[in-house]
């Protein structure tokens, strides 16, 4: 197992940042592992532009072409709800661990990486500390991008498929099937990134949250990090879950010099 270990620069983080550093480790690993042409904010915004360009003198080129357009329309589709459900999870559920395999089935997988997130602070909330937010996110997009472990496999795997798992001590919710006796096969690559505090040299807690009680009254209860049920039995009774939706990988190809980006 290669260890790819990440020290963030902040005493803490909060639910809505764990849920900005997931989705952003994600939409790296799909880049590049090359399962997307582009990084992924630019590819969703290419994609969401296309044109559909008709081509009356070659019908084979114009259907293969629209094919193409609606594989990389359905990438997009399936991106999404990964990341919205990720999201409903972690308003949810004390979640730390989150495992991305890429391969045709998750017991054929041929890499897998394992996100481990450090424990969220729920004094504090994520509209009072953006600027942190921002800072931690562009830190774990650096290190990711220059890490030897990530950059290595780039583009060696080609086109497959793309399965988010979660570890929880209960069911998380609807749209998620419980793996009893989960392995990762013999063979495959195991990846484990580990999200880690800075260390201080102080005890003390940061209350900033806990001072504006007038931010805190007006803050909608939707925004506000809900009573884990769970945090009791976190420690021994993990299991795993598979998202059901899972993301295709989309590489875009020519077709009689012609490509869905013209």
């Amino acid at each position: 197992m290669k260890a790819i270990n990440i020290r963030l620069d902040a005493p803490f983080i909060t639910q809505g940042c764990a849920t900005r550093i997931l989705r952003t480790i994600v939409e790296l690993l799909l880049y590049h592992r090359g399962q997307i042409p582009f990084m992924y904010t630019t590819f969703r915004s290419m994609v969401r532009n296309l044109q559909l360009t008709d081509i009356d003198e070659d019908p084979f080129t114009a259907s293969q072409l629209k094919k193409q357009r609606d594989q990389a329309k359905n990438v997009i589709h399936s991106a999404e709800l990964v990341f919205d459900a990720i999201e409903n999870i972690m308003q949810q559920h004390a979640v730390r661990v989150l495992m991305v395999l890429f391969g045709r089935t998750i017991y054929t997988a041929k890499e897998a990486f394992t996100i481990e997130l450090p424990t969220v602070d729920e004094d504090h909330y994520g509209q009072y500390h953006q600027q942190s937010l921002e800072k931690i996110i562009r830190k774990i997009a650096m290190e990711l991008t220059l890490s030897d472990e990530i950059v290595s496999g780039k583009g060696l795997m080609g086109s497959t498929n793309v399965f988010v798992l979660i570890q929880s001590a209960v069911t998380p919710s609807s749209g998620m099937d419980q793996l009893d006796g989960f392995q990762l096969p013999s063979k495959c690559a195991e990846f484990v990134i580990r999200l880690q505090m800075a260390d201080t040299s102080e005890n003390t807690a940061v209350k900033c949250c806990k001072l504006l009680e007038v931010y805190r009254e007006q803050t909608d209860s939707s925004q506000e990090p809900e009573v884990r049920k769970d945090k009791e039995t976190e420690e021994t009774l993990n299991s795993w879950f598979l998202l059901e939706t899972v993301v295709s990988g989309y590489q875009a190809k020519f077709v009689k010099g012609n490509n869905i980006w013209k």
